[in-house]
């Protein structure tokens, strides 16, 4: 269910829960600096309460007037820009107000995702975490895909159908062990090609890889739903961290491996 903004009497959409938003468009989001004191600022309020006064008011003390006019403002203005179809200039026109009121009303459970490195939602004005749905499969165009009976770590075959789930939270922790970096939320994509195939179909490295791009257009209440149904159901979750150091390089990658590596023989050798 997307928001329809009105402004100026003409109507926009922007994206309201996780359904509306792709992983390909999460990660436009992820790539978007957040300014330091306000990353600050939203850890210290996520843990108010009166045995943290002390921290809260360290780091909402130091914000500056210019901070809450501009720089905070600016970091709004792109978020929406990203999450809605409101074209830059009609961004621009708009109030401090509009624009903070926006953002904080519609926009800001997908920042604050981002910060706390847990995918949360807003009910009723208090941000709780997001529990993706248990799916066992999912559709892309005319294909489906199903999620994995098991997945191979370190040659290791571990069996998914009849373990048990563990907890949320313990799934939770995979993303706050994990640095939210650009690079980690686009290889969601790649671990999703890597263990969602169609039915019977056997895995094939080259084939992952060209559904990597496919599945960037997946919402991002699929991308969870697959990433922590199979972790929950990991006789030790953190081998899923393990899983995402052994998913196969991009050529990219290996080229600037090898790069850096002659680079360094160069260097020892003069």
């Amino acid at each position: 269910m997307r928001i329809v903004i009105t402004i100026e009497k003409k109507k926009y959409r922007g994206c309201y829960n996780w359904n509306d938003i792709t992983l390909a468009k999460f990660v436009e989001l992820v790539n978007i600096p957040i300014p330091e004191s306000y990353r600050t600022y939203i850890l210290a309020d996520g843990k108010f309460d009166v045995d943290n006064m002390d921290k809260y008011i360290e780091a909402t003390k130091n914000i500056t007037e210019h901070q809450i006019n501009n720089e905070f403002p600016e970091y709004y203005k792109k978020v929406i820009k990203c999450l809605t179809n409101i074209p830059d200039k009609i961004i621009q026109r708009l109030s401090i107000k509009q624009i903070t009121q926006l953002y904080e009303y519609y926009l800001k459970p997908f920042v604050i995702t981002i910060i706390y490195h847990v995918p949360v939602v807003q009910h009723f004005n208090e941000i709780k975490e997001y529990e993706p749905p248990e799916i066992r499969a999912f559709r892309i165009g005319l294909s489906f895909y199903y999620l994995p009976e098991t997945v191979t770590i370190m040659e290791q075959k571990i069996p998914l159908r009849n373990e048990p789930i563990i907890s949320y939270t313990d799934a939770s922790e995979i993303f706050r062990t994990i640095k939210w970096t650009p690079y980690d939320i686009d290889r969601l994509s790649l671990f999703m090609a890597i263990y969602c195939r169609k039915r019977n179909e056997k895995y094939d490295e080259a084939k992952a890889l060209r559904r990597q791009e496919l599945f960037m257009r997946l919402p991002m209440s699929t991308v969870w739903s697959v990433f922590f149904c199979t972790a929950r159901r990991l006789p030790d979750f953190t081998l899923i961290i393990r899983l995402f150091g052994e998913l196969p390089k991009s050529l990219r990658e290996k080229i600037e491996l090898v790069q850096a590596i002659n680079y360094k023989n160069t260097v020892v050798a003069d």
